[in-house]
C-alpha cells in the first residue's frame, strides 16, 4: 500500500500518529517499508523527548528501558556525524539535555551501557571523574559531558524550538544561543546561566517568548534577573516560570511590568515577601491568564493599603483563568481573592488555594458560587475545624460544571449528606478528592451517578461494607475507564480482609482497568469530637 501512496500522504498519516503520541505505531511504520521510514522516523524523533524510553517513561524491565534510552541518545548524537542511515538530528524540535543528564547519572547505564555508549566516534565526549579503584560504575563529570554533547548537537541542529538544560553555565549558553534561530522556550536549572544572555536572545532568537528555571540562589539575583529582562526589551516575553526559590524582588517586578499586555503567564515558587507586596506594580500586565504564586509571607508583612492595591490589580486582570496561591498567612486568601471572585469580568477556570483559616473565610466561600459558570477545577486546602460545612457545600453545589474537585482539611467534618450533595450537583466530575468523618455506604449510589469519574479519593474516616464497594464497582460504565479508587482511612473495627481487597482490585481492573487502594485508620476516635489521632495525615491531632 505504501508504494501506491504519495509521500505527502504518508507524512500526514505519521503526523497524525505523532499528535497522538503513538510511538509504537510510528516505529512499526518505520520498519514497514523504505518509503514509510522517512516520514515515520522524522515524526518519531520530533517527540523523542516524551518517549516512554526516556526519563519521562516507566517500565517493569528497567534494564531494557535503559538500553533503549541509551540507544536513542547514541543514535541522535551519531547522526550529527553522518554515521546513521537517517539524519535524526534534523528532526528534533525539543532538545532535553536534562534527560541526557538523567541517563548519564542512571546506575544501570553507568554499570552496563556507558562503555558501549562512549566508544568509537563518541569516545572523546565523555568527561570522567576519577573514583575509587574498586568502583564498577563509570563516574561522569555530567556538566562537562553535557557541555561537549550539547556543542556537537547544537552546532548541527537548526530546528530546535525548545532547549531544556540541567547544569549549564552562562558561557556555554551564550555560545549556543546564536545557533538557535528558532528557539521559543528555554528551561534551565540555575538562572545564573542567563547572565549576559538577554541581548543574545534578543538578537538571534526572534521567536523566544517562554522562560523557565528552577532557582536563582545568588544574593543579588534581583538585580541580575532584572538586568536580563531589561536586555530583552523591546522583545516581548509571554511566560515566566520559576519552579523553586529565588531572590527576586521589586526590581524584577519593575522589569516584568515593561512587557505589559504581552505577559500572559507568571509562575513564581517560594517568592520573597517583597516580591508579593510589589506585584501591584505590574500595573500594565493586565492580560495575565495564569498566575501561580507560593509565598511564606507573614501576616505582619502586608498592610491594609498594600493588600488593597494587590486586590485592585488582580481584579484588573480580566483575562485570568488559572490561579494557584500557596501561603502561610491564614488571613491573606479571603482578603485577597474574595473581591476577585465577585468581579463580573473575571471567569476563572482553575483555582487552587492552600493554607487558609476557614473560620475567617465565610465571605470567600460564599463568593465561590459567583464563578459557577466558568470554574472547571477547584482545589482547597484549609483548616476545617471551624469551617461552616453547610455554607461551603451550598456554594460548591452551584459549580455544576466542575470536572476536578479536591478538598483537603477543609472537608474534615463533612458527613454523608455533604458528599452526596456535591455528587448530585456535579455530574461531570472526573476527579473527586474529599475528606470527612464517619462516611458510610450511603454515598455509593450517588457516586455511581458520576459517569465520567476517573479518580475517587476518600480520605475520610469511613465504615464501608465490602458488598457496597463491590456494588459500586459493578455499577461503573465506559466513562469510568481507568478509575483509581482509594479508601485511605477505613474503620479498623470492620476491615476488609486481604482476600476481599484482592477481589476488589481484580474486579475493578476487569471492569474498567482501574486501580484499588485500601488502608485502615490505625487509631481510635478522640473524645473531643470527630477527629482521629496522629496516625491520620489529613486530620488535626487532638489529645484524647
Amino acid at each position: 500500500m505504501s508504494s501506491q501512496l504519495p509521500g505527502d500522504i504518508l507524512f500526514l498519516i505519521c503526523e497524525q500518529l505523532r499528535d497522538q503520541y503513538e510511538f509504537n505505531s510510528l516505529f512499526q511504520c518505520a520498519v514497514a517499508s523504505k518509503q514509510f521510514a522517512g516520514p515515520a522516523l522524522s515524526n518519531l524523533y520530533r517527540i523523542h523527548d516524551v518517549a516512554p524510553v526516556t526519563s519521562n517513561g516507566a517500565g517493569v524491565d528497567e534494564r531494557r528501558l535503559t538500553d533503549q534510552w541509551a540507544s536513542l541518545w547514541r543514535s541522535l548524537i551519531l547522526s550529527t556525524s553522518g554515521k546513521t542511515v537517517f539524519p535524526y538530528y534534523r528532526y528534533i524540535r525539543v532538545l532535553s539535555l536534562r534527560d541526557l543528564a538523567a541517563l548519564l547519572d542512571d546506575s544501570i547505564f553507568k554499570d552496563q551501557y556507558s562503555h558501549d555508549f562512549f566508544k568509537d566516534e563518541l569516545a572523546d565526549l565523555a568527561v570522567e571523574t576519577k573514583g575509587r579503584p574498586n568502583l564498577r560504575s563509570r563516574m561522569f563529570n555530567i556538566p562537562g559531558t553535557i557541555e561537549k554533547i550539547g556543542d556537537k548537537l547544537i552546532e548541527q541542529t537548526t530546528m530546535i524550538e525548545e532547549l531544556d538544560c540541567s547544569e549549564i553555565n552562562h558561557k556555554s549558553l551564550s555560545r549556543w544561543i546564536p545557533r538557535l534561530k528558532r528557539l521559543q522556550q528555554l528551561r534551565l536549572w540555575n538562572g545564573t546561566a542567563l547572565i549576559g544572555a538577554g541581548s543574545l536572545l534578543k538578537s538571534h532568537c526572534p521567536d523566544f517568548t517562554i522562560l523557565k528555571f528552577f532557582m536563582w540562589p545568588d544574593e543579588d539575583a534581583d538585580d541580575q534577573f532584572a538586568a536580563f529582562l531589561n536586555q530583552l526589551k523591546p522583545k516581548n516575553i509571554k511566560s515566566v516560570e520559576i519552579f523553586g526559590s529565588s531572590n527576586s524582588r521589586s526590581n524584577v517586578v519593575t522589569a516584568l511590568s515593561e512587557f505589559g499586555a504581552d505577559l500572559v503567564e507568571l509562575k513564581f515558587g517560594a517568592i520573597a515577601d517583597e516580591l508579593l507586596t510589589s506585584l501591584h506594580k505590574l500595573g500594565s500586565c493586565t492580560s495575565l491568564r495564569t498566575l501561580h504564586l507560593e509565598t511564606r509571607i507573614r501576616e505582619s508583612s502586608i498592610d491594609a493599603p498594600t493588600l488593597k492595591e494587590l486586590s485592585t490589580w488582580l481584579t484588573s486582570c480580566s483575562s485570568l483563568t488559572d490561579i494557584r496561591f500557596i501561603n502561610d498567612n491564614s488571613s491573606l486568601i479571603p482578603s485577597l481573592f474574595t473581591p476577585l471572585l465577585l468581579d463580573p469580568t473575571i471567569h476563572l477556570q482553575s483555582l487552587e488555594l492552600t493554607r487558609y483559616d476557614a473560620s475567617t473565610a465565610r465571605s470567600f466561600h460564599d463568593a465561590l458560587s459567583a464563578q459557577s459558570s466558568s470554574l472547571r477545577s477547584l482545589i482547597l486546602k484549609a483548616d476545617g475545624e471551624t469551617c461552616d460545612c453547610d455554607l461551603l457545600v451550598a456554594n460548591l453545589c452551584c459549580c455544576t460544571k466542575l470536572k476536578d474537585l479536591h478538598l483537603f482539611f477543609v472537608s474534615d467534618f463533612f458527613q454523608d449528606s455533604h458528599i452526596n450533595a456535591l455528587a448530585d450537583s456535579m455530574l461531570e466530575l472526573e476527579e473527586f478528592v474529599v475528606s470527612g468523618w464517619n462516611i458510610s455506604d450511603a454515598i455509593w449510589p450517588n457516586m455511581s451517578r458520576l459517569r465520567s469519574l476517573h479518580r475517587l479519593d476518600l480520605n475520610a474516616f469511613s465504615n464501608f461494607t465490602f458488598d457496597a464497594v463491590l456494588d459500586y464497582i459493578n455499577s461503573l460504565g465506559p466513562g469510568n475507564q481507568g478509575l483509581a479508587l482509594s479508601i485511605s482511612m477505613a474503620d479498623p473495627t470492620y476491615p476488609f480482609s486481604e482476600a476481599e481487597q484482592n477481589m476488589a482490585r481484580e474486579m475493578l481492573a476487569v471492569r474498567v482497568e482501574g486501580r484499588f487502594d485500601y488502608a485502615l485508620a490505625r487509631g481510635t476516635p478522640c473524645r473531643q469530637g470527630p477527629m482521629v489521632s496522629d496516625y491520620l495525615p489529613f486530620f488535626c491531632f487532638r489529645i484524647p
